[in-house]
């Protein structure tokens, strides 16, 4: 029945030519995800023939390439259900590597839909499979994609794990595109934990996919590290990849997940308060997702869409935004409750899962619980706010006003109240420290190897007791840890000379440390980077 749809489906595709030699699956994988309208043209000449000629193995590998060009198109129903297509052939059930990839593919789209059951049950069959046929590229692959799963349970020190495990072989066996995406994993499974690290698997994940050209992984890297720029306050570096992923989405054709680079885009402009601008890019947006839909990315679009119109101080708007997102949210959470996968079908029964999924089906419940608790905290949170709002507006015109009143210079008071506030004990730490400042800045005196406390009493004519209360009263550090930072300070100044040629052993030296060793941990203790690695982020940041 399936194969005469797809026959009386075949005389509505355009572009075929009637007696051309179908392309092989090869041909078609060439072009994907590069040139994904000329790999659906030909996917769709491999199908039609093969619904005429009934060729079973062309429609398995048709609709493999078919479910692989819907995923890169963000259209994760078709591309399940091309999956599923494949799998139903002789053609999977004689090849079994060839089913191993349908069912990873068909796990990955049934994540993404938040079928995590479904897509527990797809790793399952591929990672027996694999096993079963002593597959370790497979397994590698299983356990990223579980990793995945793992994590949006809530569990990410087993998703580090499981990911790491994979990112091993793949290193081992040189796959760049996999081991771009054990670090492109990696990067969403650190940032809650360690931002530092999730932009450094981050910007791993983008050399390795501007390398070999994946420009869909390649807007993820971009995407993902905006948001982690934006959760630090960089609205310069968050503004940068923000571009990058917008302009090579347009490019790229990437269709649905367009909605994504542009929900990042607005959350950045709210940040910098370029209200307009964030306006413009929310409509863009609506847009898209009319013509993709997707039902995870809307209900964030529409929480975003109640803090925009919040801070223009629309409040008619905000209500009508505000209770649209209300009835969504309900509507969402009432599906995570009572979800009806009826009309979804899983090729291959379900086998018993095992204790770890067992697990991971356990928690996946108990989040939807604190979904519940998530959203009423958010909507306690957006009344709040606008009833701030409202009070804002209202009382404008008096802050102004007050405003003005107040603002003449105050600097100098403040100064000769605090000096008047000092003892005459803390006047003579205070100018004490001054003398240590100056003494440091003209002579240099912290790039001395092996100074001591002594040597800067002795060079002062006073006592160590006095310099260490100045210093600790002043620059709220004790000594050793002063001189530390002003060597630290000006190794940075050595570290970004243009034409460097110096070594760390050399710039070691230079600032006053006893060898690269104590340099280099000081250094991190200090700045948390390394001298190679401040280096590299300085020049990424110029």
């Amino acid at each position: 029945m399936l194969k005469k749809f797809f026959f009386l489906i075949s005389f509505l595709l355009p572009g075929i030519t009637i007696g051309q030699k179908p392309p092989t699956l090869k041909e078609i994988m060439s072009f994907i995800p590069s040139d994904l309208e000329k790999a659906r043209r030909l996917a769709d000449m491999l199908l039609e023939d093969a619904l005429q000629n009934n060729v079973d193995s062309s429609i398995a590998k048709s609709s493999y390439a078919l479910g692989l060009i819907f995923y890169y198109q963000d259209q994760n129903i078709v591309s399940a259900k091309y999956f599923q297509n494949a799998l139903k052939q002789d053609y999977a059930k004689e090849n079994i590597a060839f089913s191993e990839k349908c069912l990873n593919n068909l796990g990955v789209n049934y994540d993404i839909l938040g079928k995590l059951d479904k897509s527990l049950a797809a790793y399952q069959q591929s990672l027996k499979i694999a096993q079963k046929r002593k597959g370790d590229f497979g397994v590698a692959q299983t356990n990223l994609n579980i990793a995945l799963l793992k994590s949006k349970a809530g569990d990410y020190e087993s998703a580090i794990n499981l990911n790491k495990i994979a990112q091993d072989y793949f290193l081992k066996v040189g796959n760049k595109e996999n081991i771009g995406l054990t670090y492109l994993n990696a990067a969403v499974f650190y940032d809650n934990k360690d931002k530092t690290k999730a932009i450094e698997n981050a910007l791993k994940a983008t050399v390795i996919f501007e390398n070999i050209k994946d420009t869909f992984n390649l807007i993820k890297s971009f995407t993902n590290l905006n948001k982690f720029y934006l959760d630090l306050k960089n609205n310069s570096k968050a503004d940068f990849y923000f571009k990058k992923a917008d302009y090579l989405s347009d490019v790229f054709q990437s269709y649905g997940f367009k909605s994504a680079v542009l929900i990042r885009g607005i959350e950045l402009n709210i940040q910098k308060r370029n209200l307009p601008l964030a306006r413009k890019l929310l409509i863009e947006a609506e847009y898209n997702l009319a013509t993709y839909p997707n039902d995870e990315r809307k209900n964030e679009l529409s929480a975003i869409k109640v803090r925009l119109n919040a801070y223009e101080g629309n409040i008619d708007e905000f209500e009508k935004s505000f209770n649209r997102y209300v009835n969504e949210n309900t509507k969402i959470i009432e599906d995570n409750f009572n979800s009806d996968y009826k009309e979804w079908s899983i090729i291959y029964e379900k086998d018993e899962l095992t204790n770890s999924l067992e697990k991971l089906a356990t928690a996946n419940k108990n989040k939807n619980r604190t979904i519940v608790i998530f959203i009423i905290l958010i909507i306690i949170f957006i009344i709040l706010l606008v009833i701030g709002i409202v009070f804002y507006l209202k009382l404008r015109a008096s802050y102004r006003k007050i405003f003005q009143l107040n603002h003449t210079p105050q600097d100098k008071l403040i100064h000769e109240k605090i000096v008047s506030d000092i003892d005459s004990n803390d006047q003579k730490l205070y100018l004490l420290f001054t003398e240590i400042q100056q003494l440091m800045e003209s002579e240099q005196f912290y790039l001395k190897p092996s100074i001591t406390i002594s040597d800067v009493s002795t060079a002062l004519g006073t006592n160590d007791k006095y310099i260490s209360l100045s210093v600790n009263k002043f620059a709220r550090m004790n000594f050793n840890h002063y001189i530390n930072t002003l060597r630290v300070q000006e190794a940075k100044k050595l570290l970004l000379e243009p034409n460097r040629d110096s070594s760390i052993q050399d710039i070691a030296l230079t600032c006053g440390f006893g060898n690269a060793s104590s340099f280099i941990r000081v250094f991190k203790q200090i700045t948390g980077l390394t001298p190679a690695y401040y280096v590299t982020l300085s020049k990424e940041m110029s």
